[in-house]
C-alpha cells in the first residue's frame, strides 16, 4: 500500500480512479526514481474500466481483482453449498445454545481466557 486517496465531492468513476494510479505511478517516478515499467501488477476491487484506461495507457501492466475481495466472493460461494449451509446452522446452534444459558457462557468465557492467557505466556 503506498498511498490512501480520499475522494471528498470527485465522484470515483472510472476516469478518477484511473488518473490517481496514473498520478501515483508519476509521483514514485518523479520522488523515488522508480521506471514506471517496474509497475506490473494493478490490484484494486473497483472498476475494470479504470484498469482499461490504466493498461491502454501502460500496456505493459496487468490487472487482478483485489485477493481480499475475491476471499470474500469466494467464501460467499461456498456458503450456497449445502455441506457449508448445514456445518453454518449446526454452528449457529452451539452458539446460541452456549449464549442463551448463563451457566454454559461463563464457563466458556473462563476457558477463553485461559486459554489467551496461556498463549501470551
Amino acid at each position: 500500500m503506498y498511498k490512501n486517496v480520499v475522494p471528498g465531492k470527485q465522484r470515483e468513476n472510472a476516469e478518477f480512479i484511473a488518473q490517481v494510479i496514473i498520478d501515483v505511478i508519476e509521483e514514485c517516478e518523479e520522488k523515488y526514481g522508480i521506471d514506471p515499467k517496474k509497475f506490473f501488477l494493478l490490484g484494486t476491487r473497483v472498476m475494470k474500466a479504470a484498469w482499461a484506461i490504466v493498461i491502454e495507457r501502460s500496456p505493459h501492466m496487468c490487472a487482478a481483482a483485489c485477493a481480499a475481495h475475491s476471499f470474500t466472493l469466494l467464501s460467499s460461494d461456498f456458503m450456497k453449498l449445502e455441506t457449508f449451509l448445514s456445518i453454518f446452522k449446526d454452528m449457529k446452534i452451539v452458539v446460541k445454545a452456549i449464549k442463551n444459558h448463563h451457566i454454559v457462557l461463563a464457563t466458556f468465557q473462563e476457558k477463553q481466557t485461559e486459554i489467551q492467557q496461556k498463549s501470551a505466556d
